[in-house]
């Protein structure tokens, strides 16, 4: 898939952290779209269609691993990649057993985000 047409949505609890991704991404030619509630990650699933979802762990009205769960009823071929600042190898796990593809630590830099996403897009 080119990166181009690629549909990134960004879902943090932080305004900062999803402004930052949206700049950043926007940049490199994606389309992006950021949301603070897992609730909006849900409905943004069916309107926007992502092909990537970035999801915090950590949201104020349902856990990440929560979303992740839901967010494969709604699209299979999603590739999420899990960000998270308080988060334990056992987070992981399951985020991974789940169908996460990976997980990413903060704080990240923008050079380690922007080379995972890139490599899921090549593993489609």
């Amino acid at each position: 898939m080119q990166e181009k047409n690629y549909k990134i949505l960004v879902v943090d609890d932080e305004e900062v952290i999803c402004n930052l991704l949206k700049d950043f991404l926007g940049e490199k030619g994606y389309e992006v779209m950021a949301v603070n509630r897992g609730k909006d990650a849900l409905d943004a699933l069916k309107t926007f269609q992502p092909n990537l979802m970035l999801l915090d762990i950590e949201l104020p009205d349902m856990k990440g691993l929560e979303v992740l769960q839901h967010s494969r009823t709604i699209s299979r071929s999603l590739k999420v990649l899990m960000l998270t600042g308080h988060g334990t190898m056992e987070t992981a796990i399951e985020s991974m057993q789940l169908g996460a593809y990976d997980h990413l630590s903060k704080p990240f830099e923008l050079n380690m985000l922007e080379s995972k996403i890139k490599k899921m897009i090549k593993d489609e």
